[in-house]
């Protein structure tokens, strides 16, 4: 796997975030997980910061090939649906607290989507996407 390509787009993920006032990306659709990680699969989860840092959730027996496949800071394994759930909440926990009053979940869908086309995710996989912390 050659990382470079990764690390690249993840550099430029992590500018267009920058500019868009996200300090967190949670992508769930493997399509935008593998543009930006080189791994995507059902039933798992990307968690991408500001400053470029990766975290990957995927289930249990997935977390082996995911390491000889994906570019990520940290991987976490998770059982079930339940436990892909709870792993998200942990990794987000940060986010979420600085959220509150002045969030709106419409607004960080747009603004994420906006981000991943820029990136040059294909349009019809930005979707499932959505901006976890608006700065502002």
């Amino acid at each position: 796997m050659n990382n470079r390509i990764y690390r690249d787009r993840i550099r430029k993920c992590c500018r267009l975030m920058r500019t868009a006032g996200l300090d967190v990306l949670l992508l769930t659709k493997p399509s935008n997980m593998f543009y930006l990680t080189g791994d995507g699969r059902l039933c798992a989860f990307a968690m991408i910061t500001q400053k470029g840092k990766v975290a990957l959730g995927v289930p249990q027996t997935d977390v082996k090939d995911v390491k000889s496949l994906a570019y990520f800071n940290h991987l976490v394994g998770f059982e079930d649906e339940v436990g892909m759930i709870h792993s998200i909440a942990r990794m987000a926990r940060p986010a979420l607290r600085a959220l509150r009053s002045n969030w709106s979940s419409q607004a960080s869908r747009g603004t994420a989507a906006t981000l991943l086309q820029q990136i040059s995710v294909p349009p019809s996989a930005v979707h499932s996407s959505a901006g976890l912390n608006r700065a502002g």
